[in-house]
């Protein structure tokens, strides 16, 4: 038994003390909130000004999840969100969205995103959102991410 739930227990992630969370966020007030959730809780929220930042921050960092705005300037939330949740350690990626539907949400699976978080944002939401964000990418092993189980 031990030999057989000790092999399990190997191949799970384990987080840090303090969890890096990237974020690339247009709304003063979303960062507000953020800042204020990671006083709260065992995050870092490591604020970036691009899609590159945060996709060279989220592989630095090894960072578990990725907060992306969809209102980003210049960008296409579609293929950002492909590239972010592409990384090498498979972050899962949510999208800030001040739409929150369930069209959207299957949309960004597709892409190989992991939830959508509703604007304005609210601090219990968030907690809400990336506990089970990192608890989902601390249990399932790479092969196992959302967009590949539907085939991006």
């Amino acid at each position: 038994m031990h030999w057989l739930f000790g092999g399990m227990m190997s191949r799970r992630k384990v987080l840090p003390s303090r969890t890096p969370i990237v974020a690339l966020v247009v709304s003063e007030q979303d960062r507000e909130v953020l800042t204020s959730v990671s006083r709260r809780e065992p995050l870092y929220v490591h604020f970036v000004e691009s899609c590159e930042e945060a996709c060279a921050a989220a592989n630095q960092l090894n960072a578990p999840v990725i907060l992306f705005d969809r209102d980003w300037p210049g960008t296409e939330w579609r293929v950002i969100v492909q590239s972010l949740a592409a990384s090498a350690h498979r972050a899962c990626v949510i999208l800030v969205s001040g739409v929150a539907d369930d069209y959207l949400l299957r949309e960004l699976i597709r892409r190989g995103g992991y939830e959508v978080l509703p604007k304005s944002l609210r601090a219990d939401n968030v907690v809400r959102v990336l506990k089970l964000a990192l608890f989902y990418w601390a249990s399932v092993p790479k092969a196992g991410r959302i967009g590949e189980a539907v085939g991006k």
